[in-house]
């Protein structure tokens, strides 16, 4: 039913192993997005990576490796985001992007996105709508990868 399979994280003991061993046991190609050398979840992608799991960064990788062509209307998933334009943003905005990381983190866990006002005006809402921005479990944000770089606040 599929081409291949893409772990993102997993226990190396998880169903999703359970997952990558059987799409190698039917032929389909195994991706692997590596994380945090020290989180549980990376445990099972680092693995895969060891055993000739193929290493991918965005969805461009995946699609070139099965031979496919990448759609142009998903320029913001990839590093051609970065020449796309930057919307116009509110200056609070603006703060939230510029310490915002690529790992999510929650404006409880990091000073520096309460202070930028992460939980004003129902957070980052449109840095999502922008793509700049995603949202994680738990009330987290993120920088969304390969996008813009942070603007400097004047």
């Amino acid at each position: 039913m599929s081409l291949g399979v893409v772990i993102v994280e997993a226990r190396q003991d998880g169903g999703a192993m359970i997952t990558a061993r059987l799409a190698t046991e039917y032929g389909r190609e195994v991706f692997a997005v590596a994380g945090p050398v020290h989180a549980k979840g990376s445990e099972g992608p680092h693995a895969l990576v060891r055993d000739g799991a193929r290493l991918v960064t965005s969805a461009r990788d995946v699609l070139e490796d099965l031979g496919l062509s990448f759609p142009r209307s998903t320029a913001s998933w990839t590093e051609d985001a970065q020449s796309a334009p930057t919307p116009s943003l509110s200056p609070d905005e603006r703060r939230v992007l510029e310490v915002l990381q690529a790992e999510p983190s929650s404006s409880t866990a990091s000073p520096g996105l309460r202070h930028a006002g992460l939980g004003r005006n129902g957070g980052p809402v449109r840095l999502e709508l922008a793509g700049l921005a995603s949202r994680h479990p738990g009330a987290r944000f993120a920088r969304t990868v390969g996008g813009p770089e942070p603007f400097s606040v004047t």
